[in-house]
C-alpha cells in the first residue's frame, strides 16, 4: 500500500505523480502502475533519503525497471511541466549514452528528464536522448544525496536545478508541445540508448515550471525513512490492537507521526498498560474493552518538534559569524550516520547562534549538524535538542 499523500501541500493540485520505494518494492500515489524490476536492479535500505531503487549501469543496456501504464501530461494543455528526481546517490560509472535517470521506451515521446555526463555532469535532455544542456556540478564526486529537477518552460525555454538551486538556464526548448503529451515508462534508462546507476528515492511530475523557491522547499521537506513534504508525516494512522492475556504487565509500545488509535481487549490482569510515545503533536483516541482488572492504564507521552541551537558560529580567525542568511543545516543521526533533515535557508543571530527546528528532530536526542554557509564555508559540531 502506498504512501498518504498531502493533500494540503500547495503543490499537490499540480502533482501527475509520485514514485517511490515502500517495503521493498516500488509504488505509485496517484495513479495505479505495475512495475517490472531488471534482475540485476535491487532495492536498498538505509539510504541518506530511505528506501531505493537501485539501478546498474549497464551501458546501453538498461538495467532499471519499467512501468505501464506510463506517466503522462498533455503538453498542449500543460505548456510548462517538471521532472523532480531524489536520489541517494548516482554514479557514471558503468552507464552509456546520455544516462537518463527516468525515461521512455518510446522514440519521440516528448519525455525531458535529468541525465548525466560520462564526467558525471548534470544534463537536461530532450525525449530522453537529445542533450540540451549541460551543468557544472560533479554528482558522481562522493556517495552524496541529491534532489533533481528539470523544468520545461514552454517551447521557448528550459531550467535546470540541483539541490533546489539554479545550475542551468536556457532560453531553448526542452521538447516539442503535442497533442498526445510527453510520457515515461522506465526509470535508469533509455532501451538502446543508455543506462545510469543510481539509486532512486523519488520521481515526482508536475503539470507546471516549479520556481526554484518551490524546489528549495521540496529539497528541504526531505528526510530519512522516505519523509517527503508531498507526504503525509511517517506512522500516520498507526493502530494497534491488544488481545486477551492473563499476564501482568502485558505491554504495548508505538513510535509515530501522527493519527494513532488503540484498542485494548478484555484483560483479567493487574497492570495491563499501553505505552505510546510520539514525536510530534497528534490525535490520539483509545478504546478501552471490558476489564476486570484494577488498575487497567494508558500512558501517552507526547513530545513537540525539536529544535538545535549551535554555539556562537565563527571562522577560522576566530570572527563571530552573525547575522548570515541563505545557510543550510544537515542534521544527522549520530549512531547510524543517517540523514535526519536537511534545512535550507537558515541564518544566524546578532550573536552567531543559528537555531533550527523540525518535526523529525527529536527532544533531548543528541544529532551531529553540518552547517553549510551561503559561500560554501562549513562546520561540524554535536548538539543536544531541546
Amino acid at each position: 500500500m502506498a504512501y498518504t499523500l498531502n493533500t494540503g501541500h500547495a503543490l499537490y493540485g499540480n502533482l501527475v505523480e509520485l514514485i517511490g520505494v515502500q517495503s521493498g518494492e516500488l509504488v505509485s500515489h496517484k495513479t495505479a502502475r505495475t512495475f517490472t524490476k531488471h534482475a540485476e536492479a535491487s532495492y536498498q535500505t538505509g539510504g541518506a533519503y530511505g528506501e531505493a531503487l537501485r539501478t546498474v549501469g549497464g551501458g546501453f543496456t538498461v538495467k532499471g525497471a519499467s512501468f505501464t501504464p506510463a506517466v503522462a501530461i498533455d503538453t498542449l494543455a500543460n505548456t510548462s511541466a517538471t521532472v523532480v528526481i531524489i536520489v541517494n546517490q548516482i554514479s557514471a560509472s558503468g552507464g552509456g549514452g546520455q544516462r537518463p535517470i527516468v525515461s521512455s521506451q518510446t522514440t519521440a515521446s516528448g519525455a525531458f528528464t535529468v541525465g548525466l555526463t560520462s564526467a558525471g555532469l548534470p544534463t537536461a535532455l530532450e525525449n530522453w536522448n537529445t542533450l540540451k544542456t549541460t551543468g557544472t556540478t560533479d554528482l558522481d564526486a562522493a556517495v552524496t544525496p541529491h534532489i533533481l529537477a528539470a523544468v520545461k518552460i514552454g517551447e521557448t525555454a528550459h531550467k535546470l536545478y540541483v539541490d533546489g538551486n539554479f545550475e542551468v538556464d536556457s532560453a531553448t526548448r526542452l521538447a516539442f508541445n503535442t497533442s498526445t503529451g510527453a510520457f515515461w515508462n522506465y526509470l535508469g534508462g533509455a532501451v538502446g540508448q543508455g543506462s545510469v546507476a543510481a539509486d532512486i528515492v523519488w520521481v515526482a511530475w508536475f503539470n507546471k515550471a516549479l520556481s526554484e523557491a518551490e524546489l528549495d522547499d521540496l529539497y528541504s521537506s526531505l528526510g530519512s525513512n522516505n519523509s517527503f513534504g508531498l507526504l503525509e508525516a511517517p506512522g500516520a494512522n498507526i493502530s494497534c490492537s491488544i488481545g486477551n492475556s492473563s499476564a501482568v504487565g502485558y505491554a504495548a509500545s508505538i513510535l509515530a507521526a501522527t493519527s494513532i488509535a488503540c484498542s485494548i481487549g478484555y484483560a483479567d490482569s493487574l497492570g495491563y498498560q499501553a505505552s505510546v510515545s510520539v514525536e510530534s503533536p497528534v490525535s490520539i483516541s483509545f478504546s478501552f474493552g471490558t476489564a476486570s482488572a484494577i488498575g487497567y492504564q494508558a500512558l501517552v507521552s507526547v513530545s513537540g518538534t525539536g529544535t538545535l541551537s549551535t554555539e556562537p558560529l565563527k571562522n577560522n580567525t576566530g570572527t563571530l559569524l552573525a547575522s548570515q542568511t541563505g545557510a543550510t543545516a544537515f542534521v544527522y543521526d549520530v549512531s547510524t550516520g543517517d540523514l535526519v533533515v536537511a534545512k535550507t535557508g537558515q541564518s544566524t543571530d546578532s550573536s552567531g547562534v543559528m537555531t533550527v527546528s523540525d518535526a523529525l528532530i527529536v527532544p533531548a536526542t543528541q544529532y551531529r549538524v553540518v552547517v553549510v554557509l551561503s559561500g560554501g564555508a562549513e562546520g561540524l559540531a554535536k548538539y543536544t535538542a531541546s
